[in-house]
């Protein structure tokens, strides 16, 4: 079941394209932002508990990698309950030059997710520190 959006009338919907032992992810785009500063970024996170992997598959990261935006790598914490929206936060720097769609949150769904296993994010804010 959908759950009603954390905040308005819709939510973003990951699906797991992968099956178990194999990672998926996925990223959003933030937009413009000034290079060489700090946010932070938070949302909220809903993880069905009719998943077949625990809710510590999931965490939005800020990953220093080309084409994702930051100065250094910054895991997030994973959600701790199911069936229930979630409020996650994840801090980091912006990288001293950003490309076109950059910089990203990525989202990280574990091996231990199944295929089709979903999460819903909802309600992404940045905030510059």
């Amino acid at each position: 079941t959908t759950p009603a959006a954390q905040n308005g009338s819709w939510s973003l919907e990951m699906t797991k394209a992968t099956a178990v032992s194999s990672a998926s992810y996925g990223y959003i785009e933030l937009g413009t932002l000034s290079t060489s500063t700090s946010y932070t970024v938070t949302a909220y996170v809903y993880w069905p508990s009719s998943n077949t992997g625990g809710v510590s598959n999931f965490t939005m990261n800020l990953l220093s990698d080309s084409g994702s935006g930051w100065s250094a790598n910054n895991f997030g914490t994973s959600p701790t309950v199911e069936d229930s929206w979630e409020f996650v936060t994840i801090t980091g720097t912006t990288a001293a030059s950003l490309g076109a769609g950059e910089p990203k949150v990525n989202l990280y769904m574990g091996t231990s997710a199944a295929l089709n296993d979903v999460v819903y994010i909802d309600n992404i804010v940045v905030t510059q520190n």
